[in-house]
């Protein structure tokens, strides 16, 4: 029992430190960001494209780090914080908001969108990803999108206690995939293992 205590007073001990480690590549106007988007930069939008721009920047996030999400904020985007993290978002006065968070390059980059939009959302962000030229591999239940030596995984999750839906995208090291160690696995999606 005490040696149990012991190994979960270590994890919680180094959880804690790793989220409190700061966010890298933030631009200079994420110093003064509050915790919503000013209404000056509150304007209505076609929610897809902005998906579409989103999930461009989330790809580039992962493959070059969170500094490239600064970029958005020339697309319309304004830098806001919450719970001590800054993330990018649009708000519009009737089309919702779109947020894009990527605090460090270990964790996933992250879209979020109303709740009610989150199918209409994932949808966009699978197709844009096969855009840019990253193909839908799926072997049993699990789908890759694979291209340029790289592998992706992309999952949208919903809650009821929150009135967004969240959509990872997430850059997979070969290392790790569970599907590059299957010897089974077809040629066809091996790239990137």
């Amino acid at each position: 029992m005490q040696l149990a205590l012991r190994a979960l007073t270590i994890c919680l001990a180094v959880l804690g430190v790793t989220a409190c480690e700061p966010q890298v590549g933030l631009p200079p106007e994420a110093a003064d960001a509050r915790g919503v988007v000013p209404k000056a930069a509150r304007d209505d939008f076609d929610l897809i494209p902005q998906v579409r721009i989103a999930t461009r920047a989330c790809v580039q996030s992962e493959l070059t780090g969170p500094a490239s999400l600064s970029g958005l904020l020339s697309q319309g985007y304004s830098p806001i914080k919450e719970y001590g993290v800054v993330l990018y978002a649009r708000l519009g006065k009737t089309t919702g908001t779109v947020r894009v968070i990527d605090p460090k390059a270990a964790t996933p980059c992250r879209i979020e969108v109303f709740r009610n939009k989150g199918y209409t959302a994932l949808a966009a962000v699978q197709d844009e990803v096969t855009l840019l030229g990253y193909k839908p591999v799926t072997v049993g239940k699990v789908t890759r999108y694979i291209g340029k030596g790289q592998r992706f995984d992309i999952v949208g999750t919903t809650s009821t206690y929150s009135p967004h839906a969240s959509i990872n995208i997430r850059r997979i090291d070969p290392k790790t995939d569970r599907l590059c160690r299957d010897t089974a696995l077809p040629v066809s999606a091996r790239e990137g293992c």
